[in-house]
């Protein structure tokens, strides 16, 4: 048993005045019977090669399932006499998003069952999920290609119906005005770029909607379009690689022309919130790990640092709430956040386990003393935590349930640092049997670019894995944001030097 050999099919392409000769790239042309005569018969020769694995396979496979609970609701959230969630059920491919009145107790409204936009569907993925301010109207977007282009619609949450406009070719994000009257939205370009937001009066059609602003650098785009926490503003991002400036509108003067807060400077990054009449910005000017400045709403020229840089940890995000500021960044390579009551002493929540993934969960209250959190690690399946934003104290509200054996004590985690030539410190991640003679077989993953992190997840098919003594480690490798910008360059650094040298792959050995 050989595998296949693609045939060699010389063709020049000629890109930026250079001319390459590629002798296989017809084999990106998916439509093409010989394409996929190849790759069916690579999937043969696969099929063929491990078919003595089967059973093991199979074990594996009935292993997994297992340890997945298919039916499962994740942790109501509440937004004043509401409390929304997620459903998933058994047998079913997608979840339903419910809601209850009050407490969430009894079987629950169904705002929207993705089931059943995808009946007759290949494919079905949502972007949109967004409730109206006075909570009677849903925006809902559906993308059935896997294009990542969604048709935008609204619902009467009430009766169930649907009203007549259908928003094509939007993108992920958007945000309603406070009289619930309208919804901005992006569309995309031809790259798939988000470049262009609208605004849309419910039960007009697209046609009639107003271009509010449209970014014509084609090295920006409008990504992360929503409000600020407090609902005041909509906020439109406008960011590059390197740059980022921020355009808003007052949610309760919707049909006013979008204004910039700080205009774009090459280099320079920034993201906006606001709190008590107050703008708060974190800004990577002359600050690498960012630092968190505070301006009065009207008077943009003289700012006061309320969060200094620090070199040695990085403040990625900031939260209001009413009498609290939460501040999310990381330290050592770890996720931090950061407790700052307004007139009391900050605080930072903890952990005991060497390493994790800590996320922001679904705050959906501004008004409030609970900050709810997302904790898992390698050993600790996913927890929604709520912390009182006064003491500290956690709350675990709900945790994912592992069925079967498995039993966390059967297994230790641990945390090291690889020295790289230039002496930097790379932290490592590991998880393994307990008592596993050393050395044992190693599973080893990386990711370092565009400063985006990979912190350690809880997997249930991982468990297979230890269980046949292996070792699962990730290398939180430079170029990925564990460490902060200062060593993500360096990594830049390192890499184009080893390039000249014909590779990469050791440039964080």
């Amino acid at each position: 048993m050989f595998p296949p050999v693609a045939d060699r099919r010389s063709a020049a392409r000629t890109l930026h005045n250079e001319t390459v000769t590629d002798d296989y790239g017809w084999l990106r042309d998916r439509d093409d019977p010989s394409v996929l005569a190849y790759l069916e018969a690579e999937n043969a020769f696969t099929t063929a090669a491990t078919a003595h694995l089967d059973e093991l396979r199979q074990a594996i496979f009935e292993e997994i399932k297992s340890r997945v609970q298919e039916t499962d609701l994740s942790a109501p959230a509440r937004r004043g006499d509401w409390w929304y969630a997620r459903q998933t059920e058994e047998g079913s491919q997608y979840p339903k998003f419910v809601r209850w009145s009050g407490s969430p107790e009894g079987p629950g409204e169904v705002l929207l069952d993705q089931n059943a936009l995808a009946a007759g569907h290949g494919f079905c993925d949502v972007g949109v999920v967004s409730v109206s301010p006075d909570q009677t109207l849903l925006a809902y977007s559906v993308d059935l290609t896997g294009n990542e282009d969604f048709t935008l619609r609204f619902r009467h949450l009430e009766t169930g119906e649907d009203f007549t406009e259908a928003l094509t070719s939007t993108y992920y994000g958007g945000a309603w005005s406070a009289d619930n009257d309208y919804f901005f939205y992006t569309t995309i370009d031809h790259a798939h770029r988000p470049y262009r937001l609208w605004r849309h009066r419910l039960g007009t059609e697209q046609a009639a909607d107003v271009l509010v602003y449209e970014e014509r650098d084609e090295r920006f785009y409008l990504d992360h379009v929503g409000t600020t926490r407090d609902d005041r503003y909509v906020l439109i991002p406008a960011e590059s690689s390197v740059t980022s400036e921020v355009w808003i509108i007052p949610t309760e003067e919707p049909t006013t022309e979008a204004r910039v807060l700080f205009s774009r400077t090459h280099g320079v990054r920034y993201v906006a919130e606001h709190k008590s009449g107050r703008w708060l910005i974190v800004t990577d000017r002359d600050a690498p790990n960012n630092q968190v400045v505070s301006y009065p709403i009207d008077d943009l020229s003289t700012g006061e640092v309320i969060v200094a840089h620090d070199p040695d940890a990085k403040v990625a995000r900031v939260l209001p709430f009413e009498r609290h500021l939460v501040l999310v960044g990381r330290k050592d390579g770890l996720p931090v956040v950061t407790v700052r009551p307004d007139g009391g002493s900050p605080f930072d929540i903890t952990f005991e386990e060497p390493s994790y993934q800590l996320k922001i969960g679904e705050n959906l209250e501004y008004d409030t003393n609970s900050l709810r959190v997302a904790y898992e690690s390698y050993l600790t399946a996913p927890r929604i935590i709520d912390v009182d934003l006064d003491t500290g104290r956690q709350a675990v509200v709900k945790e994912t349930e592992v069925p079967g054996d498995y039993d966390p004590e059967r297994y230790e985690q641990s945390r090291m640092w690889a020295v790289a030539a230039d002496g930097v410190r790379v932290p490592i991640s590991l998880v393994q049997a307990k008592g596993l003679k050393l050395p044992a077989p190693l599973l080893l993953y990386g990711y370092g670019a565009y400063e985006s992190v990979v912190d350690p997840w809880f997997s249930p098919a991982r468990i297979s894995l230890l269980d046949r003594g292996v070792v699962y480690a990730i290398a939180h490798v430079r170029g990925g944001g564990e460490m902060g910008p200062r060593v993500a360059a360096a990594a830049e650094h390192a890499r184009h030097h080893v390039d000249n040298r014909g590779g990469e792959e050791h440039a964080d050995a």
